[in-house]
């Protein structure tokens, strides 16, 4: 009715949704997993769309309705609810509990991939509590960012009011969009990347190289429908003393559930790895990566060298 099916009696015509939301506040707590591990069996079934599944537990730890579900089922995105309790937003910072959740996300979570987003009263009259003006949650974004790779941004109930005449909404979107003062900005390597198993990028007089590397390093498994490679950093010259993104493009079709790399903070973001490091590079590193999800086995191919992209933070 809501999602890619064919059904005559569609609520939204021929809109198709991108996914589905469990804000659950009352009755039974039964059924949930079972209810997502449904829903992502038709997801993966369809080629044509990403459809996400998303929670939006309240702030309390564990959520007394979800809190089972959110630790056995996969959940893409997570909306805290930092309102209507005593850990809301305007109990920041000491009995905010950001951190509590950042500690299940990395733990807890079938997803340990998962982001994390504030959930945040859009004007006084959305919550009976928790509601704090935008400079004051931007602020509070820009903090949690810079301490926390869960953080995914900013959920508000609800837009019709966070987005009326007070502007509050437009003004998160836009600290949100330019990054906050507290996040690190992002300079591309300059170079030309050669479409071959391994790219050379130069900065400046710093010369780096980025290999695929096959063989021994690259192993798969059809049973476990898991596939893994290393990627090698070579800085030439001089290592690289600050710290590092690397993007990497999936294969199209691949659809990836988890992904890992030992020691390094890993996401995956539209059907990107996403390797975040605050350390530096040193003369020869490399990121060991196993990923596991959807038509990985065989059918899964190494990425294009081409098209990873190294990063450096300024």
């Amino acid at each position: 009715m809501f999602l890619g099916g064919s059904g005559s009696q569609r609520p939204f015509d021929d809109a198709v949704l991108d996914g589905v939301d469990l804000d659950i506040e009352g009755g039974s707590t039964a059924g949930y997993a079972a209810y997502v591990a449904q829903l992502r069996s038709h997801f993966e079934a369809s080629s044509d769309k990403k459809y996400y599944i998303t929670g939006a537990p309240q702030c309390p730890f564990p959520d007394a309705m979800l809190g089972s579900t959110l630790n056995s089922a996969w959940f893409d995105m997570v909306f805290v609810q930092f309102y209507n309790n005593f850990c809301g937003l305007d109990a920041y910072p000491q009995g905010f509990n950001y951190g509590q959740w950042d500690t299940w996300a990395k733990s807890q979570s079938a997803n340990k991939n998962v982001k994390l987003y504030i959930g945040a009263p859009g004007s006084q009259s959305a919550a009976g509590r928790g509601y704090v003006d935008a400079s004051t949650i931007n602020s509070i974004a820009s903090d949690i960012r810079s301490k926390y790779t869960s953080f995914g941004g900013v959920m508000t109930w609800d837009a019709s009011q966070a987005f009326d005449a007070s502007s509050w909404g437009q003004s998160v979107s836009s600290a949100l969009k330019s990054g906050g003062s507290k996040k690190r900005a992002l300079e591309p390597l300059q170079g030309r990347f050669i479409s071959t198993r391994s790219a050379n990028v130069t900065a400046g007089a710093m010369q780096v190289k980025l290999e695929l590397v096959e063989g021994s390093d690259v192993y798969i498994s059809d049973t476990e429908n898991t596939f893994g490679f290393h990627v090698r950093i070579q800085s030439a010259d001089q290592p690289i003393r600050q710290g590092w993104e690397l993007h990497i493009p999936l294969p199209v079709g691949v659809s990836v559930a988890q992904a890992s790399a030992q020691a390094h903070n890993i996401r995956v973001h539209d059907n990107t790895l996403v390797v975040v490091d605050g350390s530096s590079i040193n003369e020869n590193m490399a990121v060991a990566f196993r990923v596991a999800g959807q038509h990985i086995g065989n059918e899964f191919g190494l990425p294009d060298p081409a098209k990873i992209m190294l990063y450096t933070t300024a």
